[in-house]
């Protein structure tokens, strides 16, 4: 969602009841009136008291210090965010980004810049961070840091702003190792970092303790040594994120196109500088046709652009197994208006349907692919000599999608083309392996489809290496995208694996 979707809402006094989670029966929320124009409830000014900016080492401590000297800004409303006890003062951090905003001004930008996911049949309301741009499926509420306690005048005052009694409790990352455990400070903002024994750098500990900090040391460089040893052995006994971490790492070397596999928006980003980053959408379409039985009167369109296209989509009918490459000349506005734009709330309101300009289509190609079952798993795409390695189970189990494989079957006999699909999944490049799904980092991650570039078969006389996603690809793309949004269409698989 943009930033510069700027937020229309005032704030004023009300005692009568309303359904609006984001209301309560201190504020209602009045759409049309600029933010900059709402007279403010708090005694807040853009006032700067001489305090300079908080240099501490940990963004905690660095928010806490502005917050007291009212030089932590809130970047909705660009005013101070200051310590209180009335309703006025509360405030809502993000767990993710740990910027920290007033209270209300998050409260109205939830209000106002929420939109909707698709979980089958039902819609879910969300809204994202101003900041970070991370999405929230709850609505904002004002508590302490830590998120155990809700905002109370009556609670007792801390020392600490905005900060409850109790313990953390979240989980926190140790500054010098990888390793994870529960924060034991106090409620506090900002990341949760495990103290460490020992700061060398800190002067006082220079200057009292430089006598036995040497030989601490020298103790310190033997466990190192022991540790390149021990870490390993305990990596693979209990190590299954950094096990799943190394799997992927170096899969999709040599694989220079990278496509986020969203629901319905594809982002397509190459490591070539010469192509530019591209977006595609995929949007079902209904054109029905009395009587018939012809393909193509339900069917998804996948469309973008491409370096050889400017415009280009391919059409899956998912029923009839029938694909369709297209070339039009102009962009398919439509199309992205299903995929993304018919989701989407705009200042609260449901997206009104703007006037098309009329598109003419072409026909590059066509053909069908064929089925898959539980004894035979795969896909193929016979017109075009590409085959889709354990799609079945892709499809079947959420666990499977990071080990999806695309192959060219050119100038392969049936039997030579089952033996290259049946083979055990490895992070090795194959000669014949033009796309690849993979989830990096620690643990399942975002699934990502990892694409050649260049051409399909480097030996076929004729071919030169050019960078950028050939068209070809686009086709086992689209009907792997289309079978999983068919997937939630039905309700059969979960919205997020």
């Amino acid at each position: 969602m943009p930033f510069d979707n700027i937020l229309s809402a005032s704030t004023s006094r009300s005692s009568a009841p309303s359904d609006n989670p984001f209301t309560d029966d201190e504020f209602v929320i009045e759409v049309g009136v600029p933010l900059q124009d709402v007279p403010r409830i708090s005694t807040e000014t853009t006032r700067r008291n001489g305090f300079r900016q908080s240099v501490a080492p940990d963004r905690g401590t660095r928010i806490i210090e502005d917050i007291r000297n009212g030089n932590y800004t809130c970047s909705i409303c660009t005013e101070p965010i200051v310590d209180g006890a009335t309703q006025e003062y509360t405030m809502w951090h993000c767990a993710d980004c740990y910027n920290v905003f007033h209270f209300r001004c998050i409260r109205t930008w939830a209000m106002t810049n929420s939109s909707y996911i698709l979980h089958g049949f039902r819609r879910y309301p969300v809204w994202k961070c101003p900041y970070c741009l991370v999405i929230h499926g709850e609505n904002p509420k004002a508590t302490c840091w830590c998120g155990k306690q809700p905002f109370d005048p009556c609670n007792p005052r801390s020392d600490i702003p905005n900060a409850c009694p109790s313990q953390c409790g979240k989980t926190g990352m140790c500054k010098h190792e990888n390793r994870t455990e529960p924060c034991m400070n106090r409620c506090h903002p900002g990341p949760c970092l495990l103290n460490t024994l020992l700061n060398l750098d800190n002067r006082e500990t220079k200057e009292k303790l430089k006598s036995w900090t040497q030989g601490l040391g020298k103790v310190f460089l033997g466990l190192i040594a022991v540790a390149f040893i021990v870490i390993p052995i305990v990596a693979i006994g209990e190590g299954p994120e950094i096990a799943w971490y190394n799997q992927f790492r170096h899969s999709c070397n040599g694989f220079n196109t990278r496509i986020r596999m969203d629901v319905q928006d594809f982002r397509i980003h190459s490591l070539s500088p010469s192509i530019q980053d591209e977006t595609f959408y995929l949007g079902a379409h209904l054109n029905p046709q009395v009587n018939s039985t012809a393909p193509f009167q339900y069917y998804h369109r996948f469309g973008g652009t491409t370096r050889d296209h400017r415009d280009i989509a391919v059409d899956v009918d998912s029923e009839r197994h029938s694909w369709r490459m297209l070339s039009l000349d102009g962009p398919d506005e439509a199309n992205k208006w299903i995929a993304k734009t018919s989701t989407e709330l705009n200042m609260g309101s449901y997206p009104k349907l703007p006037q098309f300009s009329s598109v003419t289509e072409t026909e590059i190609h066509s053909g069908t692919f064929s089925h898959s079952t539980v004894s035979y798993q795969h896909m193929h795409i016979p017109e075009i000599d590409f085959m889709i390695g354990g799609i079945h189970d892709f499809l079947e189990r959420c666990e499977y999608e990071p080990f999806l494989r695309v192959y060219s079957t050119a100038g392969l006999a049936k039997k030579e083309m089952q033996q290259m699909a049946n083979k055990s999944w490895s992070s090795r490049s194959e000669d014949r392996l033009v796309m690849r799904t993979a989830s990096f980092g620690h643990g399942r991650q975002r699934l990502d489809m990892c694409v050649r570039e260049g051409p399909i078969q480097p030996t076929k006389p004729g071919y030169e290496h050019r960078e950028g996603m050939a068209d070809e690809l686009l086709v086992p793309m689209a009907i792997i995208a289309t079978l999983r949004l068919r997937l939630w269409e039905t309700g059969r698989r979960a919205f997020v694996c």
